[in-house]
């Protein structure tokens, strides 16, 4: 097993402080409870339809993703050994992606809604896309998730 896929952290029911049958409450405090270090706000993306293919990049810095509504596939390759990981990110749950790792993300529906945190403040010129071998996994891994 890769070291670096070994790194990644998925949680479950993360930051829910209340849940009826009308609806879940989120304490957005409570979402980087747990995990070291200062986080820095990203990004809140709000599909407007199903099936977009998001990402195809890995950074220089940690990434946490939280979904408080639908469902996102993550596919994952360690860009060292090539070695994937699939994650099914449903409401509540967060996932934590070291520095390093390819990452392709599949929006299940519209509506959906993705919140991204990193380890460094958010830069644009930071994305760095896959190429070569690195993309060619991570097209095979959108493939088996759509």
């Amino acid at each position: 097993m890769s070291s670096k896929l070994g790194q990644i952290r998925y949680d479950e029911n993360v930051a829910v402080s209340h849940s009826d049958a009308r609806r879940t409450i989120y304490d957005p405090e409570k979402i980087l409870e747990g995990i070291g270090g200062i986080w820095h706000r990203h990004n809140i993306i709000a599909l407007k339809q199903g099936g977009l293919e998001l990402g195809n990049h890995y950074h220089d810095y940690e990434e946490i993703f939280f979904t408080p509504t639908g469902e996102f596939s993550f596919g994952l390759v360690d860009l060292d050994d090539f070695e994937t990981r699939e994650y099914s990110l449903k409401a509540g749950n967060r996932i934590l992606i070291p520095e390093g790792i390819g990452h392709i993300v599949i929006g299940k529906s519209a509506e959906n809604v993705l919140m991204g945190y990193g380890s460094v403040p958010f830069d644009p010129k930071r994305l760095i896309r896959c190429e070569g071998r690195a993309l060619e996994t991570l097209a095979s891994l959108y493939k088996k998730v759509v």
